[in-house]
């Protein structure tokens, strides 16, 4: 099943790299400076990141995410009705995007399967957040290939075949490890790449099944060991 793969390729945020509660955080901190003590935060955020992804994948020419979250920020203040600029005070939350941290089992994974894979990531992101969190966790890898630097977004496929193409390399030469189902599981499946899950939320899958699926990336490397041996 995978004995012909000669790449891995990671997301980041949520799969190498934790974003834990500092989207919330900002998020409640942003509400509470604004004086907005009836508006749920979480409710809040969840509309904020979906405006987001909205902006994204609905404008005629490719956009940066630091853009769409200052947009749809716009957007949600007039839908609730908040006092301010939404453009300039989506810092609060953009400041945190570069200080993340990666999961506990990010870097020993890492070594292990570098022995044997070229290992890549390719993430829905502006360049500097992420080039930021690598350098400050001390993690390298290969091939980076963020969404900035394509000008374009998962799950659109031009988002894979690109990176495919930079590689040269065949769907069946590639692993696509993520968090999300539909970014790293149905996009890159919709082209043939196999597709590893790391479910650690422990979701149950209906319509889109991965072809792997682990609950942290450390379990990967003998997941793989095993599935070649049969």
């Amino acid at each position: 099943m995978l004995k012909d793969i000669k790449a891995i390729i990671f997301d980041a945020f949520g799969t190498l790299i934790s974003t834990g509660s500092g989207s919330l955080d900002a998020t409640k901190q942003l509400l509470c400076i604004k004086n907005c003590p009836d508006i749920d935060a979480k409710a809040f955020y969840s509309k904020w990141k979906a405006y987001h992804t909205d902006i994204l994948l609905s404008s005629e020419s490719f956009i940066r995410e630091e853009t769409a979250f200052r947009r749809a920020l716009e957007k949600l203040y007039c839908e609730y009705a908040v006092i301010g600029n939404g453009y300039t005070d989506a810092d609060i939350l953009i400041n945190t995007f570069d200080k993340r941290e990666l999961f506990p089992e990010v870097l020993k994974t890492v070594e292990c399967l570098k022995k044997d894979y070229l290992l890549c990531i390719g993430s829905n992101t502006d360049d500097y957040p992420l080039y930021r969190n690598l350098e400050r966790n001390g993690l390298y890898i290969e091939k980076v290939f963020t969404s900035e630097a394509l000008k374009v977004y998962k799950p659109q496929k031009e988002f894979y075949t690109s990176i495919l193409n930079e590689l040269g390399l065949s769907c069946d030469e590639v692993l696509f490890v993520g968090d999300s189902l539909v970014d790293d599981v149905f996009g890159p499946s919709k082209i043939g790449i196999k597709t590893c899950h790391v479910n650690r939320k422990n979701i149950s899958y209906t319509d889109i099944i991965p072809d792997i699926s682990v609950a942290s990336l450390d379990l990967i490397p003998n997941f793989i060991k095993m599935l070649d041996k049969n």
